[in-house]
This record gives C-alpha cells, sequence and structure tokens, in this order.
C-alpha cells in the first residue's frame, strides 16, 4: 500500500512538472495517459509476474507407485490373453525393481527440471507435454521388463490406464514337452505382423488387402476412449524396427502411449519429441553395488533365509568389487552370486575367477542343473518342477502352489515339493508372488537355459 501511494504522489508530481514544461493540452493529455498506464502495470506487477513466470515444477510421482502389484482378474484393466506370459507374471509381482542412482542415463531428464530419470519417464508417461513412446535400452539381465512393469503398474495405480496391448517379437521356443521347436502364435517379427497382433487384440478383423495406412486408422479409430499402454518386448527381433516406430508414433497420443524395450541401444533419433530413450547402464561402483545387494536380501530372504544370515555380515569392498568385476554390473547375475555365497561361501563363489558375465552365469546355472541330478528325488522333482513352470509360462497360464501340489503328486513326491522350492529359490531365482496360493515365473535367461537343457538331454 505504501509502495502505491508513494507511486502516485511521484505520478502527480511528474504530471505537474510536465505541465509546465508541456503547456499544450495535447501533450499533456498524451503524457498523463502514459504515466496512469505505467501506474496500472505496476499496480498489477504480481499477476503479471504470474503470467510470464514458468509454472513450478511439478510435485514427484511417489517412488514407490508401481510397487504393488496387479490383480489381472480385475476387469477394469484389460489384458490381451495373447500378452506374452512372462511380462504379464511381472505385472502380479511385487517390486522386482529398485531404482540405483546412476545406473538410468536420460539426457533429456537432465536437462530438464526433474533431472532424475525414474521420475522423468513416469513424468512422461503421464503429462500432455511427454514424450509418447519410451524406449528402455540395455542388454539381457539388467531389469528392462522389470523396469517397464513397475512403470505400467504405476500407470494403472493413479487410473491412467484401463487396458493393455502389445506382445513380444520373439517367436520361436523350445516345447518342453516334445523338445520341438514351435512358433508362438500370436507374436510378430514385422510391422505388418505387429499390426495384425494389436488389430486381433482390440477385436478388429485383419484385412491384408488393406493399406497400413487403412489399418492404422482402423486401430486408432477403435482405441477412441480408451486409455492404454502399448508394449513391445525385444523390439531388436523385429525386421525394420524403424518402421514399427513409425507406426507406434501414428497410434499414440494424449491417452495412448508405448512402452518399448531392446537391447540396442543405439541408432534411434532421440531428437523426436514423441520418443524418450533411457539407457539401463550396467552397476559400476561399490556404493551402487552394495545398495543392490542388500535390497535383493531384504526382498528375496523370505524364500531363501539363508540370505538373512548374509545380511548379519556385511560385504567387504574387496567382495563387492568381485561381484562388479566378474558379473560385469549385470543386477540378475549380480542376484544369482549373492544367493549363491548365501548358500555356500564367498571362498566357494570367488573360486571362478576364471569366468566373467554370461559365462559365468551359464556356467552357474549349469553346475545347479547338475547338481539336482544328484539330489536324489528331491532334485528331480526339482528339475520337473522347472520344467512345468517353463511350459506353464509358454502357455501363458496362472501357475500355483496347488498346481505344484499336483504336480508333485503325480510323482509320488508329495511331501518333497517344499524342499524342491528351497532348491530353486536357493539355486535358480524362481519368483514365487503368493506365499499362499503361489504365483511362480522364472527370468527369462533361466527359461532359454531350462530350453536348452531339454533340448541336450
Amino acid at each position: 500500500m505504501l509502495n502505491l501511494k508513494l507511486s502516485i504522489a511521484i505520478t502527480v508530481f511528474l504530471c505537474a512538472v510536465l505541465s509546465i514544461w508541456l503547456p499544450s493540452l495535447q501533450n499533456t493529455i498524451t503524457v498523463l495517459t502514459a504515466l496512469f498506464g505505467l501506474l496500472e502495470v505496476y499496480s498489477q506487477r504480481d499477476r503479471i509476474k504470474a503470467f510470464v513466470t514458468p509454472p513450478p515444477p511439478p510435485p514427484p510421482i511417489d517412488p514407490t507407485c508401481g510397487d504393488r502389484p496387479i490383480d489381472l482378474a480385475d476387469q477394469r484393466l484389460h489384458v490381451s490373453l495373447t500378452f506374452g506370459a512372462y511380462f504379464t507374471s511381472l505385472l502380479e509381482k511385487e517390486q522386482l525393481f529398485t531404482d540405483i542412482p546412476g545406473q538410468l542415463v536420460c539426457a533429456r531428464a537432465a536437462q530438464s527440471h526433474i533431472h532424475d530419470p525414474l521420475q522423468y519417464a513416469m513424468w512422461t508417461l503421464i503429462d500432455a507435454e511427454g514424450a509418447r513412446i519410451l524406449l528402455l535400452a540395455a542388454e539381457g539381465g539388467m531389469g528392462k521388463s522389470t523396469l517397464a512393469s513397475k512403470l505400467i503398474r504405476c500407470l494403472y495405480a493413479r487410473e491412467d490406464i484401463d487396458m493393455i496391448l502389445g506382445d513380444s517379437a520373439k517367436r520361436h521356443v523350445i516345447n518342453p514337452t516334445t523338445g520341438s521347436v514351435d512358433t508362438i502364435q500370436p507374436g510378430y517379427d514385422s510391422a505388418s505382423s505387429f499390426l495384425e497382433r494389436v488389430s486381433a487384440q482390440l477385436g478388429l478383423v485383419y484385412q491384408p488387402h488393406l493399406s497400413e495406412a487403412q489399418q492404422i486408422t482402423n486401430i486408432r479409430d477403435r482405441l477412441i476412449g480408451r486409455r492404454a499402454i502399448i508394449v513391445v518386448d525385444n523390439l531388436e527381433s523385429v525386421q525394420h524396427s524403424d518402421k514399427l516406430i513409425a507406426i507406434l508414433a501414428s497410434l499414440v497420443g494424449r491417452h495412448i502411449r508405448a512402452i518399448i524395450t531392446t537391447r540396442v541401444s543405439s541408432g534411434f533419433q532421440e531428437s523426436q519429441s514423441h520418443l524418450l530413450s533411457i539407457r539401463i547402464k550396467p552397476l559400476t561402483d561399490i556404493t551402487q553395488a552394495r545398495n543392490f545387494v542388500q535390497w535383493h536380501i531384504q526382498r528375496f530372504q523370505s524364500d531363501h533365509p539363508r540370505l538373512a544370515l548374509l545380511a548379519q555380515h556385511v560385504p567387504s569392498d574387496d567382495h563387492m568389487a568381485w561381484l562388479l568385476r566378474h558379473s560385469g554390473g549385470i543386477p540378475l547375475l549380480i542376484q544369482v552370486l549373492v544367493s549363491e555365497v548365501a548358500r555356500t561361501s564367498w571362498m566357494n563363489v570367488m573360486n571362478r575367477n576364471e569366468l566373467f558375465g554370461q559365462q559365468l552365469l551359464d556356467t552357474l546355472y549349469l553346475d545347479h542343473w547338475k547338481e539336482l541330478g544328484t539330489i536324489a528325488r528331491t532334485g528331480n522333482l526339482a528339475r520337473t518342477i522347472l520344467e512345468y513352470i517353463l511350459r506353464e509360462m509358454h502357455y501363458g497360464g496362472r501357475i500355483t502352489y496347488q498346481q505344484l501340489q499336483q504336480v508333485a503328486s503325480e510323482h509320488q513326491l508329495h511331501d518333497l515339493l517344499d524342499a524342491a522350492l528351497a532348491l530353486l529359490h536357493e539355486r535358480f531365482l524362481i519368483i514365487n508372488n503368493d506365499l499362499v496360493h503361489g504365483n511362480f515365473s522364472m527370468y527369462p535367461s533361466l527359461a532359454d537355459f531350462v530350453q536348452q537343457q531339454l533340448l541336450t538331454e
């Protein structure tokens, strides 16, 4: 108020002075008009400042958003029955991804007011100004699918989506029953087969004689009024993947977004506003590794009780350095190694000094597989359960504890089921979300290994 009175006084004084210097009535009116205009601008300074100043950054999204599982029996969320079994099972699991600072790299996030790549990924899938397509790039075992599932669960928890579409580009699997190589139908390995798959998921009759533009129009028409996420898994398996990205760009919009996972981290036009690329880096320093190991122990000690004993002894820097060097910083391999340490000892694990990366993971899997063959009936049942889980994941079914009880009963080994599952939790990191009813699945790397064993034995 004081500033306003002072401004009025100054204005009156200036008007008086100018009226003497500028006796012309017209000039006096002009000056007065200008001065009162300035006075009005000054009085509205707060509103003008609010108008020209960018709005403050949005509040951060709860970092635990997406940690809780989705009940796919809930009809509010439509998931195609043809959707990839492994990824679908991740949606029903508790938190399988932990955000390790420095692991996610996103150039666009670093240039924004949000900075944190995970927060930026959540924002870009929610906000009207965000990118329409999120691309997660990393090698196998880095957590692409678990991160994608967390983001989808977050979108669902916020009621930003009511439909999940998409599939895996992997078309060939080994049938664990016959040992033959089967073609997964549905699936896709090209842009046209992707359009066919999405059309089927939306209840559209695919008409191959129609042009690609007309097929896209039909899909877009069917998506009107829906809030959907399209998931493209294993993009590197698709022929002419750039064409598929172009198709996605024409399908996405304010309420339709897409998530792509790929092992190829280069060759994408990140300058395109509709595409946001996030790269998942291997763990590179001891602090990252120790934080991840602590999370792994806390998350899985109910399945692998010996992990709790390992938590009582903080691993030394030398142990962490060995883990990083021989795992290549791949989170999945670090988890397998830590579980092996809990089961045996650091000395036993570190005796494998000549093995690194994927070769080390394959060797551990093979050693454990052979070991199961030496543990009489319990080990044989564990192998049978691995084969059963693989087969049911292939068919897309939910795997319950009651089903595994039936499998064990068929082999007259019902009393050994819990012991067999303990072997699998400790040696192969079998995932189980529901300790009462069961909800079992396995990581892709283990599924590939088991398939190979079924072929060679």
